[in-house]
Parts: structure tokens; sequence; C-alpha cells
């Protein structure tokens, strides 16, 4: 269908001007996310440039175009031509002459018992007219014309259907430089640990405001790595501000701080902010980044030790 389509394309609507097929790279940039651990959890966004290559149909368009050119004709042609016309008529010339003949007659004498005769001559005449005709001609001259057709050119303006050159225009051939400007994008997050931050930390943490990732599903009891993996509220004593009217619970703390076990509540564990004076749990827990920006966690086991 697709054939057929730009045959009639080409052909009846484009006054069959050629087409070609041109492969087109289209560039886009994926950014992957890679995390390292630490106190601060530093990732970086490297971009990653994927061509996708596609055929595209280039076609020449039809465009009209007026020319004058010189086409071969004839035109007829006519000059004078003098001529006269004649009328010949023939007058009768005729001449009256007498003809005569000559004859005899018998002329008898009586004498005694004999007769003489003789024959005695006369002329009879009668008249006899003769006529001869002679031509008589009389011309009278006129005017007339002689036409007749002869080769020629005239000039005239015809349409032209043409096709247009194929646009110049540069098509890439792959995605090199396509990211010059662009450069690695650097995000720190923290980490949520129960080792007790410096006060410098402590002031840098609170700078940055981040979201809570969300975990939906219902928390295993059974290991101590899927409480850690758990997204736990902000607790007293942590890196998290408090607000200006919010008092430490200190029951809560205490009682979390000697209980030394992980409630069904998912209270968060406390920060034994004086090594070896207390029991409470120390690890290396940390809770997850954001899933739409990390493509890799980065966990360790949790384990409990008396300090």
């Amino acid at each position: 269908s697709d054939y057929f389509g730009r045959l009639i394309y080409q052909t009846a609507l484009n006054c069959g001007c050629p087409c070609r097929e041109i492969e087109i790279v289209n560039c886009r940039v994926l950014y992957e996310t890679t995390c390292k651990p630490g106190y601060y959890e530093e990732c970086t966004r490297i971009p990653r440039v994927i061509e996708e290559r596609e055929i595209q149909h280039e076609c020449q368009d039809c465009f009209s175009e007026y020319q004058t050119i010189t086409v071969p004709t004839q035109i007829k042609e006519c000059y004078p031509v003098f001529d006269e016309k004649c009328t010949t008529s023939y007058i009768a010339q005729c001449s009256t002459s007498n003809e005569c003949t000559r004859l005899y007659k018998t002329h008898c004498e009586t004498s005694g018992y004999s007769q003489n005769c003789e024959k005695i001559p006369y002329e009879r005449c009668s008249p006899i007219t003769k006529c001869h005709r002679t031509p008589e001609t009389k011309c009278r001259p006129f005017k007339t014309k002689k036409c007749q057709y002869v080769p020629t050119t005239r000039q005239e303006k015809r349409e032209f259907k043409k096709c247009s050159p194929y646009p110049d225009k540069k098509v890439p051939t792959s995605c090199n430089g396509f990211i010059n400007d662009e450069k690695d994008i650097v995000i720190t997050k923290t980490r949520q640990s129960i080792v007790a931050p410096s006060d410098n930390d402590l002031n840098y943490n609170r700078k940055i405001e981040e979201s809570k990732p969300i975990r939906d599903e219902a928390p295993n009891l059974s290991s101590l790595s899927s409480i850690y993996a758990l997204n736990p509220a902000p607790d007293r004593g942590s890196i998290f501000p408090l607000s200006k009217n919010e008092e430490p619970d200190k029951e809560d703390y205490n009682y979390a701080l000697h209980r030394n076990d992980y409630s069904s509540e998912l209270l968060p564990s406390p920060i034994n902010t004086k090594p070896g004076s207390e029991f409470g749990p120390i690890t290396d827990g940390f809770k997850p980044l954001d899933s739409k920006l990390l493509k890799k966690y980065y966990s360790v086991d949790p384990y409990d030790t008396l300090s």
C-alpha cells in the first residue's frame, strides 16, 4: 500500500517527480544514574546518547513555471497582381459584287418553207454579297491579389511542470557531538545512619530538603535488613530538624534506647550519642533513594553489637 500510494502521488499528483529514501538519525539523551556509598550518597547522572535510525521518503516538489518559447507556425501572405480582362468581338465586313452568267437563247426566223435558227448569247447578272469578319479585342486592366502560406515562428507562453531539487539540508549520520554542552550532574543525598553526625554535618543536612521514598509493602519483622530498608519516620535527635514548638519525647527515646529491640510499629532506632554508655543498635543501614532517580540500591546488612 505504501508503494502504490507513493506511485500515485509521484505520477498523478506530483508530476512524476522522483523520490528517494534517506536515513534519518534521531538523537535523544538518556541519563543513567550511578551512586556510590558513603556518609553522603553521591549520585551522578551520566548522559548517554541513544541513536534511533529511521527511513524517510523524500520527494521533489512539483511546481509550475511559465516560459516564453518559439513555436513554428504559418502565415498568409498576399501581394497585388495587376491583370487585364479582354473581350474579343468579330465585326463583319461585307462587299457586294455582280456575278453574271452568260446564257444562250435560240432565235429562229422562217423564210419560205425553211427556218433558220441561231443562238444568241446574253448575260444574266445577279448581285452577290461577300463578308469576312476581323477580330477586334478590347482589354481593361484590373487589380487582384495572390496569397500563399509561408512558414514562420512566433513567441508563446506555455506552462511547464518542473521538479524542485532535493532540499540541501545536512542529515546527521551519527550523534557524535550531540551533548557537547552537557555536563554530569552530581546529586548528593544524605544517608540515615545511627552514627552520630558532627555539628557541621548536622547543619549541612538541615539545609537539604529530602523527599521520603514511598514503601507500600508490609514490613517483614523477621529480618533486620527489611526493617532498615523501610523508610522510618524522622527520629528524635536525628538529622531532621524540629519545628519551633516541638520538643523531643524523652519517654519514647529512653524506651527505645533501653529496650534494645525493634517494635512492630517501626519506631526509629535511637542514635547512640554516647557510645559505650547505653545499649543500642549500631549499623550502617540506610534508607534508599528515590527509585525514579536511582538505577541501583546500595545497602549493608545491619547487625547488633554491644559497645
